[in-house]
């Protein structure tokens, strides 16, 4: 199921290795709306970085904060 949902992702990647421009809410009241490449890329890595994290290290926690260097709450 997982795999499913993220092949829509991979299939948009650019060439280049870029995700296309999409536009992000980052402030609701008052909303402020941004986008470019390179925000849409960062989700998109970030997103893919967890997927693998799952596939690989299911037993790690993958927030930011978990992966932080010298963190104790890894697995092991």
């Amino acid at each position: 199921a997982l795999e499913r949902a993220i092949q829509p992702l991979v299939d948009q990647q650019h060439r280049v290795g870029s995700w296309p421009r999409a536009v992000h809410l980052v402030r609701k009241s008052p909303p402020v709306w941004i986008g470019s490449e390179e925000v849409s890329t960062g989700y998109a890595l970030e997103a893919l970085g967890r997927y693998l994290h799952i596939q690989h290290a299911p037993d790690l926690d993958p927030t930011p904060q978990a992966l932080a260097p010298g963190d104790r709450h890894h697995a092991g």
